[in-house]
């Protein structure tokens, strides 16, 4: 599980890594880490909901994946409270 982890991120960077302007030119996007915030749960959908990761470790399930029927993945993520939620 921890390969298809470090594939979702190399895809999301590899999508995210480049721009074209009005010219057809790609540059370089500068990526920044937003501090504080996490993965909690990675999951898939082909039909049932299938959970990969969930607090940083790869979870095992019985629902199988379908080679070559769409998918949708969503990560949630946790962010830390601000210094109004703090007070």
């Amino acid at each position: 599980m921890r390969w298809l982890l470090a594939m979702l991120a190399i895809t999301a960077c590899v999508l995210g890594c480049s721009s074209t302007d009005e010219v057809g030119k790609s540059e370089p996007k500068i990526l920044i880490g937003a501090e504080g915030v996490t993965i909690e749960q990675i999951a898939i959908y082909q039909g049932p909901k299938r959970v990969l990761a969930q607090s940083g470790q790869a979870v095992a399930s019985d629902i199988p994946l379908v080679q070559g029927r769409q998918a949708l993945l969503r990560v949630w993520v946790g962010v830390p409270p601000t210094e109004l939620e703090q007070r």
